[in-house]
């Protein structure tokens, strides 16, 4: 059953590694849990112990190079292509940022760090040329609720949702663009098709 979740849980973060990454730890779990399920595991002989040993040495040193890649992927910042979210803790917060709309429509981004989508859109969606254009003409807002403290459950219950992903549009007076709602992963196609229909809808 342990491995059985290792998979589950390789399988849950797949579309945010590497392939290669991926059917590395995929393939290392299938192969641990095929020998730690041998009845006659105390009996394998110390030069196949040794080879086991030695296939664990060699996968720990390519898992950790292969982390250090996928950090330096996730930490590196393209200062021409960055969005720039403004923070809101609650539901105060929120209004406050809505009433200085600069003329311009908003969008709130419901993210957390254990957000698996929340990391998509942000390697996928948003760096789209398209979407990233579009975006630019918006002011954007975040509430992080990674905490998932009393003030985040309060805000998420005002827009009726339970967990991010969600991202809410309003228009440049402060007032909730419902219909626009979003729930879950989008790609960039049909994301940039909401954002020129709240652009339409703003004029």
């Amino acid at each position: 059953m342990g491995f059985v979740l290792l998979a589950m849980a390789a399988y849950i973060i797949r579309p945010l590694l590497p392939e290669i990454t991926f059917f590395i730890s995929l393939l290392t779990i299938l192969f641990f849990a095929f020998i730690f399920s041998l009845k006659q595991y105390q009996s394998i002989t110390n030069k196949n112990k040794g080879v086991i040993f030695l296939f664990s040495f060699i996968y720990i040193l390519s898992a950790v190079l292969l982390t250090k890649n996928i950090v330096a992927q996730y930490t590196f910042t393209d200062h021409n292509r960055q969005l720039i979210f403004k923070n809101v803790e609650d539901k105060k917060d929120l209004d406050n940022q809505l009433s200085i709309s600069n003329q311009k429509p908003q969008m709130l981004d419901f993210y957390a760090d254990w957000c698996v989508a929340c990391l998509e859109y942000e390697k996928y969606t948003f760096t789209d040329e398209k979407v990233f254009s579009m975006l630019k003409n918006f002011n954007l807002l975040k509430a992080d609720v990674t905490e998932n403290n009393t003030s985040h459950k309060e805000l998420m219950q005002a827009f009726n949702i339970f967990g991010p992903p969600g991202i809410m549009f309003f228009d440049k007076n402060g007032n909730h663009l419902k219909k626009f709602d979003i729930i879950g992963f989008k790609n960039a196609e049909e994301f940039y098709n909401i954002l020129e229909e709240v652009n339409k809808n703003d004029k």
